[in-house]
């Protein structure tokens, strides 16, 4: 591992697992998702890329600030998508 690459934080629970990495002054997130989990319901105030090495997710999204309609997208293996700040993960 690079010694600039540091885990910054572990979590697991029935869900899945998260894993926080370091990496020069930012943080980036790696799920493990069980088939049928949830983690949503939280907004960030800055703009949040998702992208699906394996598997296959719905992503849920809302645009908070003017209380835009929920959008429903079906992400694949390979896909991103980059989620604007104060949209809400549903």
């Amino acid at each position: 591992m690079r010694a600039d690459l540091n885990v910054e934080k572990i979590l697991s629970d029935k869900r899945g697992s998260i894993i926080n990495l370091g990496f020069k002054k930012r943080i980036f997130e790696v799920f493990e998702l069980k088939e049928g989990s949830l983690r949503a319901g939280h907004y960030h105030d800055c703009k949040a890329t998702i992208v699906v090495l394996s598997g296959e997710i719905e992503y849920l999204q809302k645009d908070m600030p003017h209380d835009g309609p929920e959008k429903s997208l079906l992400l694949k293996e390979g896909d991103l998508i980059v989620t604007e700040s104060n949209h809400a993960h549903l």
